[in-house]
């Protein structure tokens, strides 16, 4: 929750004057629970959104990822739209496509991804050939000499996350 890159992508959707939630998975901080296997973590994500459920309004959602947290929002994106929610942007960052399973996933055309081709931590070929199977060419982004963390480059990955909302043609 307070991952740098997660903290831009708040601040991304919070200067568009979006309301906006961040949150620990189970077992991360001071959360209580410990690791899910990825199923307790989809779990974490839809219990926010049954919460979110019981406020007067359902308001358009952007669900947004970073490495892991961005296999687990593509994990539930089906479920979530399956549920009646509005989705006006799901933007991926740095999808670990070597560490968990993302092949068989339907992404909604709202899907945004993004990463650097000096990504250290998962192999950027791997990102690139997988992005090139999930989504067209034009909802990806590469960001050259990016490394995974986005070290020096937070201000591009905001901007790039401000562009993909502010263009998805969806509103509140």
């Amino acid at each position: 929750m307070q991952n740098k890159v997660v903290f831009t992508l708040h601040r991304a959707c919070r200067d568009l004057g979006m309301a906006t939630i961040r949150f620990n998975f189970r077992g991360v901080g001071a959360s209580a629970g410990g690791y899910g296997e990825g199923v307790g973590e989809q779990e974490d994500l839809l219990a926010v959104l049954a919460w979110l459920d019981t406020l007067p309004q359902r308001p358009a959602l952007v669900l947004a990822g970073f490495s892991f947290g961005s296999w687990v929002t593509a994990s539930v994106l089906a479920r979530v739209q399956a549920a009646g929610w509005t989705l006006r942007a799901a933007l991926l960052v740095a999808p670990p496509v070597t560490r968990f399973p993302l092949d068989d996933l339907v992404l909604p055309p709202v899907t945004r991804a993004i990463y650097g081709d000096a990504d250290e931590v998962v192999d950027p070929v791997a990102m690139a050939d997988w992005l090139r199977r999930a989504l067209p060419a034009e909802a990806v982004t590469c960001l050259a000499g990016a490394g995974h963390f986005f070290h020096a480059r937070l201000g591009e990955l905001k901007d790039w996350a401000t562009r993909c909302i502010q263009n998805s043609g969806v509103r509140e």
